[in-house]
């Protein structure tokens, strides 16, 4: 005989949903419960800014309007200006200039709670989880799981998470969404983003040519100024206005002084010679001072060569009477040699006055020489700085109408460049972004009471007790004629059993 499969009946269901109520009711209000922790205690609103920007079409095909005649009408629309004007807002550059100029990388002080008891407990569950959060970063960073960023590179990356650009679908517009934490905040970053955008593409597509010669005219200047700085002060310092003349004066001077300097140089030579020959006749034993040449007719050599020819001619006489060992002639000599020591002493300090006195004027000579050469040098330096200062000007003049030229093709390109429009700039959203809290209750309701009864089925599919009769009889496949409880019977049950023990009668 074949047995029908157990059916499960509504009362069967009841009865599994009574006998795990409890397990049923504390998932539910666990995940309530955590899910409201979460919603009003750890997880921070965030707040959508929205800007919308018009990309004007086909101003880029015009004609420049130094163009004589009228201009044509032209018509365009291209999908790739849109999506390049949304690329060029998401540039890094932007957004960390933006974070440099707010200061989205220092600390924000976190404000006090307000009264009450539910405030001060989200301030604290937040405080917990803040520092629980930072200790776990920490740890993994010690343990280089993770690698730690500067402030100033998470809130770049804070924002560039948050920024969101969608080009508009067949449409010339484009919108910005910034997601930040902080309602006023997420527009203001937002409007600033913009202003920066708009600037940095007007430098984007002006001419290259402008900012090489505004950098080279600026330059220029600078060394011109340097160079007419460093002129004027030569010029005063050098008393360069006189420079003719005092040339003039120096070679005069020189002119003059050449012919003395010659002539000492002679003079040192002549008494220079008398020394020499000097020295030779007193090294001989009979000296002959008529070979030391000729001196001036009043000068002190002349007169005393006279006096030691005299002597030499009494010396002479005397030797026909007397012996040379005679009082006569040994005075004599005697006389002779103080003459010829006088002679000496005369020539030898003849001979260094004429040293000094030619060392005097070739030092005058070597020094008027000097002179003149460093006035030849200053005069050089002041060309040279003249000259310098005149490349400088010419390209200082060269530069500034290339700049001029640049400027009239930069305005002439940016007229003609798609135009880009703020049509609607970022304000203050009223509420934060994504799902209500109390949407999000109700869902997490949902799925705590899903998750419930998945629970419930899993424990009572491993679950092979018996609990009842009727389960009793489905596994035996044999009546239950009584029933003996085993603790407190509810009232349904009792009246249930009654009730059909007395049917079966």
């Amino acid at each position: 005989m074949n047995q029908r499969p157990p059916q499960t009946s509504l009362h069967d269901l009841l009865f599994v949903l009574f006998k795990r109520k409890w397990s049923f009711l504390g998932i539910i209000v666990v995940g309530l419960l955590a899910t409201a922790v979460w919603l009003f205690c750890i997880r921070e609103d965030a707040y959508t800014a929205r800007a919308k920007i018009l990309v004007k079409i086909g101003q880029e095909q015009a004609p420049p309007s130094t163009v004589v005649g009228s201009a044509p009408l032209v018509m365009g629309s291209r999908t790739e200006d849109v999506n390049s004007e949304a690329e060029i807002l998401q540039n890094t550059e932007l957004i960390a200039k933006i974070v440099d100029e707010i200061g989205l990388d220092k600390p924000i002080p976190i404000p006090p709670p307000k009264p009450g008891f539910i405030p001060l407990l989200r301030y604290r569950v937040k405080g917990i989880v803040r520092t629980v959060s930072e200790w776990v970063d920490d740890k993994m960073v010690h343990m280089g799981l993770r690698e730690r960023i500067s402030p100033r590179q998470k809130a770049i990356a804070l924002v560039q998470g948050g920024l969101k650009v969608q080009p508009g679908r067949e449409s010339n517009v484009f919108s910005a969404e910034l997601t930040l934490g902080d309602r006023e905040g997420s527009a203001f970053v937002l409007n600033r983003l913009i202003a920066h955008y708009m600037e940095f593409r007007s430098k984007l597509y002006q001419s290259k040519g402008l900012e090489l010669f505004q950098r080279s005219l600026d330059s220029n200047n600078a060394e011109l100024n340097q160079a007419e700085e460093a002129l004027q002060k030569y010029e005063s310092v050098g008393d360069i206005s006189l420079l003719q003349e005092q040339q003039a004066e120096l070679v005069k001077q020189i002119a003059e002084t050449e012919p003395s300097v010659k002539n000492a140089e002679i003079a040192l030579n002549e008494a220079a010679a008398h020394v020499k020959r000097l020295d030779q006749e007193l090294a001989k034993a009979e000296p002959n001072f008529g070979a030391l040449g000729e001196f001036d007719r009043d000068s002190f050599p002349n007169a005393t060569l006279r006096q030691i020819a005299q002597l030499q001619q009494e010396r002479e006489a005397l030797r026909m009477t007397q012996l040379d060992t005679s009082d006569r002639i040994q005075n004599n000599r005697q006389q002779l040699s103080v003459v010829v020591g006088m002679l000496a002493a005369n020539l030898r300090s003849v001979l260094l006055e004429k040293e000094n006195d030619y060392k005097i004027r070739k030092d005058n000579l070597d020094n008027l020489q000097a002179r003149l050469m460093a006035l030849h040098q200053q005069q050089k330096e002041w060309i040279n700085l003249k000259r310098q200062s005149g490349g400088l000007e010419e390209n200082v003049t060269f530069y500034r109408r290339k700049l001029e030229e640049a400027r009239a093709e930069s305005e002439v390109e940016r007229r003609r460049i798609s135009n880009v429009i703020l049509v609607q700039p970022a304000i203050p959203p009223a509420q934060p972004s994504g799902l209500r809290k109390t949407w999000l209750l109700g869902l997490a309701a949902i799925l705590a009471v899903i998750l419930a009864i998945v629970w419930i089925s899993i424990v009572e599919i491993l679950d092979h007790k018996i609990y009842n009769e009727m389960a009793l009889e489905s596994q035996l496949g044999v009546p239950v004629f009584a029933v003996i409880p085993n603790g407190p019977v509810t009232l349904f049950r009792i009246q249930r059993e009654q009730a059909r023990h007395a049917t079966g009668s």
